[in-house]
């Protein structure tokens, strides 16, 4: 009979801790020092680790759903990256096919860049490269899926691939003079 009178003590006294703790803390240690004065040393101790056990579980119950949050939503982007087509760079109307990317040069030239291989085909050889429509100069790159060791998708070896040959192709159409080849329509 005695416990369970100390646990209805100690039940309510960590109530009232719980609504002393909302407010701030020098309320929270007035509480707890009224619970002493009035019910001793028990009691409180006992208010005290109830309140502490209700406030350890509710702190687990938000990180659980927080965490249960994060999965989803990690799962919702996966689920939309897996839905979403793989990234293919449009193709320009008017230009050649394989053509990613154009640069003009100085003197009125087309630095082409182009793609040999799907980015999504793991079998074949397939390369990036770059060249210039008003001098004989042009730079490639094979999509090494081996580089220094590392390993890489055909997508990422693309992406590296077609960023050095966009590099090569820029620098080279801001220094390039030579006139444009000419075409059957231009003669």
């Amino acid at each position: 009979m005695l416990e369970q009178e100390t646990e209805r003590q100690a039940e309510t006294a960590a109530e009232e801790l719980r609504a002393a703790d909302a407010e701030s803390p020098l309320a929270y240690h007035q509480a707890y020092e009224r619970v002493l004065a009035r019910s001793g040393r028990t009691v409180a101790v006992a208010a005290v680790r109830l309140f502490l056990t209700r406030q350890d579980k509710e702190a687990q119950r938000q990180a659980s759903a927080f965490l249960a949050d994060l999965r989803q939503e990690a799962q919702a982007e996966r689920t939309r990256k897996a839905a979403a087509p793989a990234p293919r760079l449009a193709q320009v109307e008017g230009w050649p096919p394989g053509v990613i990317a154009r640069y003009l040069t100085v003197a009125g030239a087309l630095v082409d860049v182009r793609e040999t291989g799907p980015r999504d085909d793991e079998g074949d050889v397939a390369a990036t490269f770059a060249e210039c429509h008003g001098c004989p100069q042009h730079e490639g790159r094979e999509w090494n899926t081996h580089p220094r060791g590392a390993w890489l998708t055909v997508s990422e070896a693309a992406a590296e691939a077609e960023y050095a040959a966009r590099a090569w192709a820029q620098a080279h159409a801001e220094i390039c003079r030579a006139m444009p080849l000419p075409t059957k329509e231009s003669r």
